[in-house]
């Protein structure tokens, strides 16, 4: 996805917002964010076709600057921790809302979703969990037909690698997991989705096996493999690094370790979380025909590019 002006506002919010989690005097946000500004190339001419950066590239090379200023590598640890239990003091309701659903699985996918909008992006505060949240996420447009794909992709796959992305979203992402995978709760039928004798909220034969992906270095609040034993995930699926020796919130595949890149290279489906994920793997042309997008429509350019509407919910098969 190539850099829209509306970008630029997005990155300066991100690195104003960062520093104001971490730091409490005025005058030094004030010195930092002037080092920031100063540093960075804000065209948004210089497309990534041209040798400029798409905008989570642009994101990432804040946060290296921000780390390099301040000399602490998790500037957003305890905002990561906070979103995390945020989250997860909704994950009981959210798992009762999903079982007592009669498509479990559509139920967790726009959750999963939804739970996108734990981003920094557009503020560590914005749409927080409250009593009317499940409801909320749960009630925003989505493409049935996308989700319909989307299950049609699962039933048939053995292999699925879960690229996940923002802290309190990957406590949403354990409830989509539990339920590809069967665990706990989920783990009745097993039979073709659909169909009388089975329930549309089944993924197909036997369980895939699933190896979610999160981040080597912390960068903004995404999710790295201390938060996701925060919230349990390593109890769900296969959770492992993404090996990428630089901080950025996406996932570059071509920077990826021998392991995933392997994983990927063998995996029926592919599931990427986010919208920067989506920036840096829609092109990838390796993916092409097994990956699904799940990500809130946050972000006009983003929006216009997949063609939904400003806070609905993305499945995107690609």
């Amino acid at each position: 996805m190539r850099v829209w002006p509306e970008c630029v506002p997005c990155v300066l919010r991100m690195s104003l917002e960062t520093i104001r989690a971490a730091v409490s005097d005025e005058d030094e946000v004030a010195r930092l964010f002037d080092k920031v500004l100063a540093g960075q190339d804000l065209s948004v001419v210089r497309s990534a076709g041209d040798g400029g950066l798409r905008p989570a590239e642009r994101v990432g090379e804040v946060w290296r600057e921000l780390v390099a200023l301040t000399g602490d590598d998790d500037l957003l640890a305890e905002a990561k921790a906070h979103q995390n239990d945020l989250a997860l003091s909704l994950l009981p309701a959210a798992r009762e809302f999903v079982l007592a659903s009669p498509d479990p699985l559509y139920a967790a996918v726009k959750l999963a979703a939804a739970g996108n909008v734990f981003d920094i992006m557009i503020g560590l505060d914005a749409g927080g969990p409250s009593s009317e949240l499940l409801e909320r996420m749960s009630s925003r447009w989505v493409d049935d037909a996308q989700v319909e794909v989307f299950r049609e992709r699962l039933a048939k796959a053995r292999t699925v690698v879960y690229f996940t992305d923002n802290c309190g979203e990957i406590v949403f992402d354990r409830l989509l997991l539990e339920v590809m995978s069967g665990y706990g709760e989920f783990g009745g039928d097993d039979g073709v989705a659909g169909d009388d004798n089975h329930p549309p909220g089944a993924v197909g034969h036997g369980r895939p096996e699933i190896t979610a992906v999160v981040r080597s270095l912390p960068v903004i609040n995404d999710a790295t493999l201390t938060e996701a034993r925060q919230i349990g995930l390593p109890e769900v699926v296969r959770v492992i690094e993404n090996g990428i020796s630089f901080a950025v919130p996406a996932t570059v595949l071509s920077e990826v370790s021998a392991e995933v890149a392997v994983l990927v290279r063998d995996a029926d489906l592919v599931v990427s979380k986010g919208g920067a994920n989506f920036e840096l793997l829609e092109e990838e042309e390796a993916l092409r025909g097994k990956v699904t997008f799940l990500l809130l429509g946050k972000c006009g350019p983003l929006c216009d590019t997949l063609g939904v509407p400003r806070d609905g919910l993305v499945v995107h098969n690609a």
